[in-house]
């Protein structure tokens, strides 16, 4: 949703989600991550109503509660990225090291 060839008056693809929200119990959150437009996320919410919506932006949306919170390093942001991909805080020896920055970084 953070493509750039989008524009303000782009419209989420009708889709049919596998899951619904009917009671509290279920307890759903849904992230959306590098949401540009505050409309990709009111045409999600009315579309899958009763689940929570955890919104990731770089765009500050008025109407919307918002935390601002600081980027990583480049070091502990390398650091958390080996520890998913490979279990580890660094990079693996048998790892390309300029592939891996080259994926995080994109």
């Amino acid at each position: 949703m953070g493509n750039e060839r989008l524009d303000m008056n782009y419209v989420v693809p009708q889709w049919m989600p596998q899951f619904e929200c009917k009671s509290e119990a279920a307890r759903t959150l849904i992230v959306l991550d590098d949401v540009w437009t505050l409309s990709v996320v009111e045409q999600l919410v009315c579309r899958i109503p009763g689940c929570k919506f955890l919104v990731v932006s770089r765009t500050k949306f008025q109407t919307v509660v918002s935390y601002e919170v600081e980027l990583l390093s480049e070091e502990d942001a390398l650091s958390l990225f080996c520890h998913h991909a490979f279990g580890q805080k660094s990079i693996p020896l048998a790892a390309n090291e300029n592939l891996v920055k080259q994926v995080m970084c994109d």
